[in-house]
C-alpha cells in the first residue's frame, strides 16, 4: 500500500501578473489583466491501482472586465 502525505491538497506554486484599468466615463471602466501561474509538480498522486501519476504545469490567463462604479453620496 502506498503512503500518502498528511495534506494531499497542498501543492507549491507561484502566480505573477499585471494589468491596467481605464475609466471610459465617470462610472464605467474597462480593465485588462494577465496572469501566469506555475503549478508545482507532484508525483505522489498514484493510488493503489496505479503505479505512477504526476501533475504540474503552467496556466496563462487573460481577463477583461467592464465595471460599473456606483456613485458616491
Amino acid at each position: 500500500m502506498r503512503s500518502h502525505p498528511q495534506n494531499p491538497s497542498r501543492c507549491g506554486g507561484a502566480t505573477f501578473g499585471g494589468g491596467f484599468e481605464r475609466f471610459l466615463t465617470d462610472s464605467i471602466s474597462a480593465r485588462a489583466e494577465y496572469r501566469v501561474t506555475h503549478l508545482g509538480a507532484r508525483d505522489d498522486l498514484a493510488s493503489d491501482f496505479m503505479t505512477s501519476l504526476s501533475a504540474g504545469g503552467m496556466v496563462h490567463t487573460l481577463r477583461g472586465v467592464l465595471a460599473y462604479h456606483l456613485p458616491t453620496p
